[in-house]
This record gives C-alpha cells, sequence and structure tokens, in this order.
C-alpha cells in the first residue's frame, strides 16, 4: 500500500493521472483544512470530473458533519484524467492509498465471489486476507520489543523503530480489545517529530471511525492501536516506514522521511 494526499483550494482544480507504476487510487478520506471551528457559509464541496463527462459532487464537508467524510472511491486506469475540483471556501485534504495492479485480473469473478459471501453474512476473501496479513505482522512485532517503565508509564520499543508508550489505561477491563477486523472510533492528534508541528487533529471536532487492519491508515497506526480498549490513550512514535515513506504527503505535511508523534484515545471499539 502506498499512501497518497492532496490538499485541495478552492478554484485549483487537481488532475489525477493513471501511473502504471502505482495501480489505482482508491480514496478513502476529506478533511476540511479550516481551523478554528465552522460556519454555514464555509462549506467546502468537492467534486470529481472523469475526462468530458459532468462533474459530480462527492463530498460535503461542514459543521454538521465536523469537516469530515469517509469515502470509497477507486478510480481504473480506463477512466483516463480525473479532475478533482474543491467549490467550496475552505481548503480540504484528502487521503487515500493505491492499489497494486498485480493480481486484478478476473476481477469479475472475485466480485461475484466477494457478493455470495456477503449474502451469506461472511467475510470476503480479500478482506479477510488482508486482516490475516495484518495479525501476522502484529504477532511479529509483539515478539521483537524491549519493555521498559518511564515515569509510571509502560513504553514498548519495537524492532521496527516504533515506539508505543502507554498514557492512560481503562478501568474497564470487560470491554472490547481492538484487533484487526474490530472497528474502532478514535480522536487523535498527529505532530513531526522534529519540530513538534502539528498537521493532523481531530480532537474536539469529531472521532474517526475505522476497522483496524483494514489499510485506511498508515501502519504505525494499525500496529499502534492494536490492544486498545475503549478509554485507553497511547502515544506513538511511528517511523517512515511506518508512516508516509520516503515519498512523504504530496506537497503537504508530513513530509519525506519524517518521523511522527501521534496521541491517540479510543472512543469506542466495534
Amino acid at each position: 500500500m502506498v499512501f497518497w494526499g492532496v490538499e485541495l483550494k478552492p478554484g485549483e482544480p487537481y488532475t489525477l493521472k493513471y501511473d502504471s507504476s502505482l495501480g489505482r487510487l482508491r480514496i478513502t478520506q476529506a478533511i476540511s483544512g479550516r481551523k478554528g471551528g465552522y460556519s454555514t457559509k464555509e462549506d467546502a464541496i468537492v467534486q470529481c470530473k472523469v475526462d468530458k463527462k459532468s462533474p459530480i459532487s462527492v463530498c460535503l464537508l461542514n459543521y454538521e458533519n465536523g469537516g469530515t467524510c469517509t469515502l470509497d472511491i477507486e478510480f481504473e486506469e480506463k477512466d483516463g484524467d480525473v479532475v478533482l475540483e474543491n467549490t467550496g471556501k475552505v481548503n480540504v485534504h484528502l487521503s487515500g492509498y493505491y492499489i497494486s495492479s498485480k493480481g486484478l485480473s478476473g476481477n469479475v469473478g472475485t466480485e461475484k465471489k466477494a457478493e455470495d459471501s456477503a449474502s451469506a453474512g461472511a467475510v470476503p476473501d480479500s478482506l479477510e486476507e488482508k486482516q490475516i496479513t495484518e495479525m501476522q505482522k502484529v504477532k511479529e512485532e509483539e515478539n521483537e520489543y524491549t519493555d521498559t517503565m518511564v515515569e509510571g508509564r509502560r513504553v514498548r520499543t519495537m524492532s521496527s523503530g516504533l515506539v508505543i508508550e502507554d498514557l492512560e489505561m481503562s478501568k474497564n477491563t470487560n470491554t472490547k480489545v481492538s484487533t484487526p477486523g474490530y472497528d474502532v472510533s478514535v480522536s487523535y492528534t498527529g505532530q513531526l517529530k522534529s519540530n513538534g508541528f502539528i498537521f493532523v487533529s481531530n480532537v474536539g471536532r469529531y472521532n474517526h471511525r475505522f476497522s483496524l487492519g483494514s489499510g485506511s491508515v498508515i501502519e504505525g497506526l494499525n500496529l499502534g492501536i492494536n490492544g486498545m480498549r475503549a478509554g485507553d490513550k497511547r502515544r506513538l512514535t511511528i517511523p517512515p516506514s511506518m508512516g508516509y515513506g520516503s515519498k512523504g504527503c504530496q506537497g503537504v505535511p508530513p513530509s519525506p522521511n519524517a518521523w511522527l508523534v501521534y496521541e491517540v484515545y479510543v472512543v469506542e471499539v466495534y
């Protein structure tokens, strides 16, 4: 999985061109870039235009939805040039990831199989395999780390460089524990380790819900949130290899090869 992200400014269309070396693009989230609250006059609307077709509005960000929208838009190579445009009044941060073109042949049969599985209440094979792979990564990480106590807090340093520091622990030990496959709702702040610059935060605005191990967040968050309960809070120091890598976030922070520090609070595990 290769992360993709762009800051979409009002009146400045962004053209997405298919790159066979990266594969298909799936856009999973849109977040308003406005700081300090919202008003009804400061909506952000994202439109998508494929080749010569009429533009279609794909999301509206405003006060009512906390300036965030979960998306699931995938562009195929046959779509040609795709133009994304912000017709609102505030900047919008779009994020997602590239899907390797390997193994995409015969996807009609795969889609039919997934539909049959879903109708029977089963998890589609592709998602199940992804979750199994994620659990294997988690187990490997759990087997290779140093465990210390710093100022009364447990700190684990993984062999990958990921550092997990327990800041708060829930007193309710009967609640669900987050593992790959479970949905989690979190409040978080992400900053650059080098200078403390906060590049993303949803604290006091909305809670972000996603499926752990689905690939919708960076690997450092997937592994760092694993094992948390509702009410737990952790500080995660994430190396570039488990963050945005050598490519960064395409014009917006984090920059290439950046170390990240996230403080994550789990609101609920589903």
